[in-house]
């Protein structure tokens, strides 16, 4: 079960998550230049992951064309942030990948 806490807050908990499955989540980013994501990565037993990556990709709504704007990891506390400048033409996918540990 997917849920929001709050207006600007997506939980998905770690118990949903299932090994090689692709999810989905629509959300809408407030008509601002740059927005702070940020969030706390948790594994499937409630264990927050430590050292996943984050793949943040720019798919222009026109034309479908992708392009990797870079990747961040996830901090001791399973935590991550990166600033995204918001383009209003583009979908934003972001890939979580589990550590290699």
């Amino acid at each position: 079960m997917i849920r929001t806490i709050k207006s600007n807050t997506l939980t998905i908990p770690g118990r949903c998550l299932k090994k090689g499955k692709t999810y989905c989540v629509s959300m809408v980013i407030q008509n601002k230049n740059e927005i702070l994501i940020s969030g706390v990565i948790y594994n499937p037993d409630g264990s927050k992951s430590i050292g996943a990556a984050i793949e943040v990709i720019q798919v222009n709504a026109k034309n479908s064309e992708r392009i990797t704007l870079g990747y961040t990891f996830t901090d001791e506390f399973g935590a991550y942030g990166f600033l995204l400048k918001v383009n209003s033409f583009s979908i934003y996918e972001f890939n979580v990948y589990s550590p290699i540990n």
